[in-house]
């Protein structure tokens, strides 16, 4: 085999983030991934983030409220290892296409579900939007508490620009889904496989969000380094306008305090000083700082033994000669933009080696080959074609 997953059949039929990048990662590792969508798409287009995270897929456009489109799709199904889906608890049971169905029709078939927090509960009907999950999970209110917190004319929680919960699903449902598929090589039966926005925030703040009996953190700040000292990562801005990112000194600690014109003693700064002395010491901090250009810091810090490196845009990133040698961009013919530059596999395999196969195609492109590799005929697409349900 040439790649991992050669021969396994997927329908995608998710949006939003999480359920998406499943597919992406399963097409990059050879499934056969046909995203399904509404004739006309549900916004006409994919956004810039889905010609990422559709790449390598085909495309089928089915109207799954017409019987005839749903006949299609469960034709599909009887063929398909893998299905993906993130509707709203409750839709696919009144679509007909919800596990106990689909499960009835091909045993063998993974079924994953992402929802926002769960098929069932008390928010089970609320919208699943990712700041709305971080707002709910607690990881808004952890950003007060945070010494680097953004800069906001008031108090109180501030909202995580990155997609914390969609990317926790992602992995939680990619990790379970692949378990699950290997489970069913050994017994010969798939099942329902279930994550939510709330389990994928959850997910990363694992090492961080605990309660004991025994003490310890117990509420807000818990999750998050909540205190400022010279050894905790914070950024900073040389002379010449250089940002950088240090988490102080491996091991020369009393020369970097010296350098710094802090005290020697460490329990000088004790972690639990008010917020008002702990802003001093960060002024102070990058008040010295600012008296060296990056090239002398460089130095300074190389003989300190520091931890430390130069902030990068994005942009730059992707020019690092770091991501450069590990091979992780990849330019893609999108048909829509042209050449498209973005982020490809980030992990290698010695034996069967992931690929990113393709851009995100054009919406339906594939409904054609797709449906008659399922069996209907000319006739039937004819049929579906005439009344709008491809």
């Amino acid at each position: 085999m040439s790649s991992a997953l050669e021969g396994v059949r997927v329908l995608d039929l998710s949006h939003g983030m999480a359920g998406p990048l499943v597919g992406m990662m399963l097409a990059d590792n050879g499934a056969e991934v046909v995203k399904i969508d509404p004739p006309g798409g549900s916004r006409g287009r994919y956004l810039p983030g889905e010609l990422v995270w559709h790449r390598g897929k085909k495309s089928v456009t089915l109207d799954l409220k017409t019987p005839k489109a749903l006949d299609a799709l469960l034709r599909l199904v009887d063929r398909a290892d893998i299905l993906v889906e993130s509707f709203r608890p409750g839709a696919t049971a009144r679509l007909g296409i919800d596990y106990e169905t689909i499960s009835a029709r091909n045993p063998r078939l993974v079924y994953t579900t992402i929802t926002g927090y769960g098929s069932d509960g008390p928010l089970a009907d609320r919208p699943g939007y990712d700041a709305l999950v971080q707002a709910r999970i607690g990881l808004q209110s952890e950003q007060m508490f945070h010494s680097a917190r953004p800069a906001v004319d008031r108090d109180g929680p501030v909202m995580i620009g990155i997609p914390l919960p969609s990317i926790g699903a992602f992995f939680m449902a990619l990790y379970a889904t692949m378990a699950a598929l290997i489970a069913r090589e050994i017994t010969g039966e798939g099942q329902h496989v279930e994550t939510s926005l709330f389990q994928g925030a959850l997910a990363n703040m694992t090492m961080k969000w605990w309660r004991t009996e025994a003490g310890g953190p117990t509420g807000p700040g818990s999750m998050v380094d909540g205190v400022l000292n010279p050894w905790l990562p914070t950024i900073f801005e040389s002379q010449d306008g250089v940002w950088f990112f240090t988490m102080g000194t491996r091991r020369f600690r009393d020369e970097y305090a010296k350098f710094l014109e802090l005290p020697d003693n460490l329990q000088a700064i004790p972690s639990n000083v008010p917020h008002e002395e702990q802003h001093r010491i960060y002024h102070h901090m990058a008040e010295r700082f600012r008296q060296y250009s990056w090239a002398e810091l460089d130095e300074i810090f190389e003989r300190l033994d520091c931890i430390v490196l130069p902030v990068q845009s994005a942009e730059d990133a992707f020019d690092d000669a770091q991501i450069e040698h590990n091979g992780l961009i990849v330019e893609l013919d999108d048909p829509t933009y042209g050449s498209l530059r973005q982020v490809g596999v980030p992990y290698t395999m010695s034996l069967t080696p992931p690929a990113v196969r393709g851009a995100a195609p054009t919406l339906g492109r594939d409904t054609d080959e797709v449906l008659r590799g399922a069996g209907l005929s000319s006739e039937e697409l004819q049929v579906l074609r005439s009344a709008g349900a491809i």
